[in-house]
């Protein structure tokens, strides 16, 4: 297992704080973090070779098919032209077809018909069943048109072995965003995202990821810093002891969705019976149905504890989406502030702040989480008024 921590300015509107976000994913990922591998798919990003030309402006455009070398006329999608979406490789790079007719003549890294297309996909190597994360690292420009760009994942998993060429095969879950201010609502003026230095918290190992990007400890009440949290992690099920089973995995992302309101996605993979239903409303967790006043003792703090160690407030547990019943992930769990009030000034949720590292007992076992908890990502699973929900992050 390992912890990673970091710090980044929430803003890729150059190619050094591009690389740099991009990058530590990638790092935190590989064989000196938590011992994933890449793939070796064809297309795969090849980060040394990634000038400034290569910054990919998200589209709504997602790709489709294998990556091919780009060849003029050697399109399929009539008159030598490519298919809109198509993944070629030219000079080093990749990209994905955004304007099919011309497409054929006019090859990248020509903006008009291609837009750059960098990801990477990662294998476990806990010696179970295949998992494969592919993560597509984009930017997209603030709202306005500014060119302080905002740094955007498209995250997708799978079962068994890529096709060789960047497209995942076996059970496959739906392809999900995690970004900041998701919406593209915030303006560069409010996003402020070249100011600050915002710190992160990644942990892992070489059958599971967890990563908190952009937290907001003691920042002050203002843009960007409750619009622009981070939350993704995959892991696999577990038996009653919290030990690896070789049945299934979920994957689960969280991030803001404009100012107000929070972006959710979670989806279990059954490797006998296939894929479950994708959740956005809420993550499965009893959480979601109760407003808690009152508790019993969850907690016991490691760092930046408020007092005596006891938060007053009850961790709970998230579950796999397996359609039936299964033990808990151990990747995230979910309490709320028992003072019912959104934050002024500085932020302080009362129960745990954000960035806090605390020990919760599951599934036998203490655990260490990182909280999250900022704003619009505190309404991860309700909206309700008064009501401050609180992620907690796996973080050993």
């Amino acid at each position: 297992m390992a912890t990673r921590t970091a710090s980044h300015l929430y803003d890729c509107s150059t190619l050094a704080n591009y690389k740099a976000w991009a990058m530590e994913i990638s790092n935190a990922m590989g064989p000196s973090g938590f011992g994933w591998r890449t793939s070796g798919d064809t297309g795969i990003v090849n980060w040394s070779a990634v000038g400034a030309s290569q910054l990919p402006l998200v589209t709504s455009q997602a790709p489709s098919g294998n990556a091919v070398a780009w060849t003029s006329g050697g399109g399929g999608a009539g008159g030598g032209n490519y298919g809109l979406g198509a993944v070629v490789t030219n000079g080093g790079n990749t990209y994905m077809c955004i304007l099919s007719s011309g497409s054929g003549v006019n090859g990248p890294p020509n903006t008009t018909y291609w837009t750059p297309y960098n990801f990477e996909i990662w294998a476990v190597q806990d010696g179970l069943s295949p998992i494969y994360l592919k993560i597509e690292y984009w930017v997209q420009n603030a709202a306005g048109g500014s060119a302080n760009s905002e740094p955007k994942l498209y995250l997708t998993a799978s079962t068994t072995a890529t096709g060789g060429a960047g497209v995942l095969t076996g059970f496959v879950t739906a392809r999900v965003l995690v970004a900041g201010d998701a919406a593209n609502t915030l303006t560069a003026s409010a996003l402020q995202g070249t100011t600050y230095w915002q710190p992160w918290y990644m942990s892992g190992s070489t059958g599971r990821a967890a990563f908190f990007l952009y937290a907001n400890p003691g920042m002050p009440l203002v843009s960007p810093y409750y619009y622009n949290q981070q939350v993704f992690a995959i892991e696999r099920d577990h038996d009653n002891t919290g030990a690896d089973l070789n049945t299934g995995f979920t994957l689960v992302t969280a991030s803001t969705q404009g100012t107000t309101t929070a972006n959710r996605s979670q989806q279990s993979v059954n490797y006998t019976n296939g894929l479950t239903t994708e959740e956005t409303a809420a993550w499965i967790s009893p959480f979601s149905t109760l407003t808690i006043t009152t508790g019993n003792l969850a907690f016991s703090a490691t760092s930046n504890d408020p007092g005596n160690g006891s938060f007053g407030t009850v961790a709970f547990p998230v579950f796999p989406n397996t359609g039936g019943l299964g033990n808990q992930l151990l990747c995230v769990m979910l309490t709320q502030n028992p003072i019912g009030n959104s934050p002024t000034g500085n932020y302080d949720h009362g129960a745990v702040e954000e960035g806090a590292v605390v020990q919760v007992k599951a599934l036998g076992s203490l655990h260490t989480y990182v909280a999250a908890g900022g704003f619009a990502l505190s309404q991860i699973q309700t909206a309700a008024a008064g009501r401050v929900d609180i992620l907690l992050v796996r973080f050993e």
